[in-house]
């Protein structure tokens, strides 16, 4: 009997401060597009004489993006003053208020560690990025309320 493959079911995202308190995101659809991995996480620039080809070397450091959708089933999904929640966690409020940001110059980004974290009857990868800053958008839809966090991050993450 084959081992099922890894599905959007098995998906869980967790946060992380600088402080190391972590929350995990609920009413994430599990679905993700990370776009662009490449070798070092940097540019590659083709280097040429004449128009032929001579050479690729090493360019600028390249940023990441993607999104991650959820379904707010309720207010309490968004913001609790007694649990972490997605809307707190992108602005800095609720119980990140008081939280020390990743990023660790003192420029008053806040900055997280994330994880996706995917398991299924023994098969499993993880997806850290981290160092990531995150926005949130808010859509109405005629089915529900759908938030989509959207990441940027400076380097490309470590999959295990």
């Amino acid at each position: 009997m084959a081992v099922p493959a890894l599905t959007p079911r098995a998906v869980t995202i967790t946060a992380e401060t600088g402080s190391g308190n972590t929350a995990t995101m609920t009413g994430n659809a599990g679905t993700f597009s990370i776009a662009g991995l490449i070798n070092r996480g940097t540019e590659k620039i083709d280097v040429r004489n004449r128009g032929d080809h001579i050479a690729y070397v090493e360019g600028a450091g390249r940023e990441y993006t993607w999104e991650l959708p959820f379904t707010i089933g309720s207010e309490s999904d968004l913001t609790n003053t007694g649990s972490y929640r997605l809307y707190d966690m992108v602005t800095k409020s609720g119980l990140y208020a008081s939280d020390t940001s990743i990023e660790t110059i003192g420029c008053n980004v806040w900055a997280l560690k994330l994880t996706i974290a995917m398991s299924c009857s023994g098969k499993s990868v993880n997806i850290v990025w981290a160092k990531a800053i995150v926005e949130m958008t808010l859509e109405m839809t005629e089915e529900h309320l759908q938030a989509t966090i959207s990441v940027r991050s400076p380097n490309p993450p470590t999959i295990t």
